[in-house]
This record gives structure tokens, sequence and C-alpha cells, in this order.
């Protein structure tokens, strides 16, 4: 491998088990250039950018989630 990883790069990581601690299947999230990780198993559409200035994302979501899908379906739309 050289100092750039490009998606064969990625993939082979992957394949080779490099990536242990993911539910999800990480060949979806490679790029060209770049392996996209989820953070969470789940997206969310919000009403608008938050700064949650010492206040728990999660407790906030009830008041901003204008949707909720998982975050593979999100990959799948937005990369097709």
């Amino acid at each position: 491998m050289s100092g750039v990883l490009v998606d064969k790069d990625f993939l082979e990581m992957i394949d080779c088990g490099n990536f242990t601690k993911f539910e999800v299947d990480l060949k979806s999230y490679v790029q060209p250039a770049s392996l996209d990780l989820p953070l969470s198993s789940k997206c969310y559409l919000v009403k608008d950018k938050i700064l949650p200035f010492g206040q728990d994302i999660e407790s906030l979501l009830p008041s901003i989630v204008l949707s909720e899908a998982s975050s593979l379906l999100f990959v799948l739309l937005w990369t097709h």
C-alpha cells in the first residue's frame, strides 16, 4: 500500500478484517478516495443546524427530527 489510499485499498483492508467494530457492510461506504464510516445505524433529517451547548444530542432529537431512516438506506440513496 502506498501513502495514498484508494477504493481498492479500502476494500482490501475491509476484506482483511481491519475494521471489526462495525455492524454494517462497510463495502457500501467505500468511495473512490475515501471510506465514509457510519457514526450510527440511523440517519436523521433535522429542521436546522444545531449547537447543543452542553445538551445531549439524543435528548434534542424529539424536537428537531423531521424524519428518520437507516443510514444504509441513506448511503444507497445518496450514491445513486
